[in-house]
């Protein structure tokens, strides 16, 4: 199982990533295959299960490089 990057990130300036312990604007979140971007609440309430098959379902629905 890939390991995830999770990035909190600044709207302003845009996609700085944010200071430590801030849960910033935006979460990025990246297996190294698919990147999703949750708003902070949502990527709480998420479990890692949900994160990784959103991560699956993009990377599914993205065209070969």
């Amino acid at each position: 199982m890939r390991s995830l990057e999770v990035v909190p990130l600044l709207l302003t300036p845009i996609c700085h990533p944010a200071p430590p312990g801030s849960s910033g604007d935006v979460v990025r979140i990246s297996d190294g295959v698919s990147t999703v971007f949750l708003l902070p609440e949502d990527f709480a309430a998420a479990s890692d299960a949900d994160v990784r098959s959103l991560l699956a379902r993009r990377a599914a629905d993205s065209p070969p490089r």
